[in-house]
């Protein structure tokens, strides 16, 4: 999942994008080429990356595309609020 994350994240200028680009080097994932790239202000961002059209994303992003979530969006939101807390922090 990461590797595909990485992947269509690759041309992202967002510092979650980039974060999650450079985990994926860190680790030494080789990373697909996205097409079709496109980035939604303030939602996400989504691309085909191997054959896939993978989404990159709020979790009202996901919702609005009908994108299975497997029953985490409890998760999501919690990670959503994690991740706002500490922004906050600064």
């Amino acid at each position: 999942m990461l590797r595909l994350a990485a992947s269509v994240e690759k041309g992202s200028e967002h510092p979650l994008g980039e974060a999650i680009w450079a985990e994926a080097t860190r680790r030494g994932l080789t990373l697909a080429e996205p097409s079709g790239f496109r980035a939604e202000a303030g939602q996400g961002v989504e691309a085909e990356g191997e054959g896939r059209r993978v989404a990159v994303g709020s979790l009202r992003m996901l919702q609005g595309r009908g994108l299975p979530l497997g029953g985490l969006e409890g998760e999501i939101a919690r990670l959503q609020a994690e991740a706002w807390e500490r922004m906050s922090m600064g």
